[in-house]
């Protein structure tokens, strides 16, 4: 319990922004090791690569996360590590490797359904390759995509006051906005 609690707290500090989640996140990778809890090292590990600042410390990350994922049944773990990885390779120039990875990411999430984490951000991170291949229209198909699936949540959210909250998260935010422009006042 003490160990997905690390990790769980590592998580929502990497979330607020906060300098002590790369060592708890690290912390957690340890537990995980030391547990022999693949999963728990592969969510610190892919959490550790969104808040590491250096690229290269990030993509090792990353690296760890697949080969934890390797023959293990996380999928889910493996389709977000693949996301990750070509916003990683997109971002240092890397086009081609963008490409392959994304383009599997989202194979692999059209294959075995829903993962348990943030689809959106699968179908962002294709849609920003896509566009650096000239591919706009197609990225822009994954973007409406992207925005279909957190309006859908937004919708299942029932108080109206959390459902603003939610919708007003800043990624939520972007990624409505770049898939179905401002919002009516009259929607969710």
């Amino acid at each position: 319990a003490m160990a997905s609690a690390e990790l769980t707290l590592g998580m929502i500090e990497a979330a607020d922004g906060s300098p002590e989640a790369g060592e708890r996140l690290r912390g957690a990778c340890s537990l995980g090791l030391k547990m022999g809890n693949r999963s728990m090292q592969a969510r610190a590990w892919l959490a550790l690569s969104d808040v590491e600042p250096d690229p290269e410390t990030a993509s090792d990350a990353v690296r760890r996360v697949l080969a934890l994922c390797e023959g293990s049944g996380l999928v889910h773990l493996q389709v977000l590590a693949l996301a990750r990885k070509a916003e990683l390779a997109l971002s240092a120039g890397r086009t081609g490797e963008a490409d392959e990875a994304s383009r599997q990411a989202v194979e692999m999430l059209r294959q075995y359904g829903n993962v348990q984490g943030p689809e959106e951000r699968v179908l962002m991170v294709r849609a920003a390759v896509l566009g650096e291949l000239g591919k706009r229209e197609a990225g822009a198909s994954l973007t409406g995509e992207a925005a279909g699936i957190v309006l859908s949540r937004a919708e299942r959210i029932t108080d109206p006051d959390l459902r603003r909250r939610f919708l007003e998260f800043p990624a939520h935010a972007a990624i409505v906005a770049a898939g179905v422009g401002p919002r009516d006042e009259g929607r969710p």
